[in-house]
């Protein structure tokens, strides 16, 4: 009795054109996170050391700052200070007054206010007023995002995360990789570009090793460190 080898079902339209849209809505998102990494320096601040920025205006790197926070006469309050270096925003939180309680993590500063303690720094320093920004968003160290980026990059990062766990078997990793990978700033786009076949990208061939947990693990320890 001879074996009768079936050919594979072909793919019903219904089929082809959920994985077409399927395909174009990885892309679309892929594209989202590219141009929320082109926003985050754009629109967002790095926190800055105040060691550094006393440097900068000393040699004339910094001539323009802007405070953000009021200060009044008789307290203790936390002000922003805001300045450009190079090609990032950068802030640091500074309290003045007597009160040790008061946002212990910030520096100190002997002075009545941001204002007054900078022109000690350079009197021709140039000092604008900049908006109060404690209700906006962070991701990964960049602070002061509108609210509405930071929520569409979770968005976004949760819609991968639900993709990891329910959808096929990722190419390249393990389950758990992806994981550790997908908590990294680089890690939902990755996991977008890579997890799939790819038509600019050669496809492992089944069977191929896969980046394992306990290595994305550290790979996650030493990306962590780095941003």
């Amino acid at each position: 009795m001879s074996a009768q080898i079936f050919p594979p079902p072909a793919a019903t339209p219904g089929r082809s054109r959920m994985n077409v849209a399927a395909q174009w809505v990885r892309w679309g998102v892929l594209g989202a996170f590219l141009a929320a990494f082109v926003l985050l320096p754009t629109l967002g601040e790095r926190q800055g050391r105040l060691s550094n920025l006393e440097r900068d205006i000393a040699s004339g790197r910094v001539s323009e700052v802007a405070v953000s926070g009021e200060w009044m006469e008789g307290g203790t309050f936390t002000q922003g200070i805001h300045w450009r270096d190079g090609l990032i925003r950068r802030y640091v939180e500074v309290v003045s007054g007597d009160d040790r309680s008061v946002n212990r993590g910030a520096p100190r500063i002997d002075a009545e206010g941001a204002e007054p303690y900078l022109r000690q720094q350079n009197p021709d320093l140039s000092i604008t007023t900049a908006p109060d920004l404690n209700s906006y968003g962070s991701i990964f160290g960049w602070d002061h995002l509108p609210e509405w980026l930071s929520a569409a990059y979770v968005l976004l990062s949760v819609g991968v995360l639900a993709r990891l766990i329910g959808g096929p078997q990722p190419l390249r990793a393990t389950r758990w990789a992806w994981f550790w990978l997908w908590t990294t700033p680089l890690g939902a786009p990755l996991f977008l570009l890579l997890a799939r076949p790819a038509p600019f990208l050669p496809t492992p061939r089944p069977g191929a090793r896969r980046l394992t947990g306990g290595y994305a693990f550290l790979l996650f320890l030493v990306l962590r460190w780095i941003f």
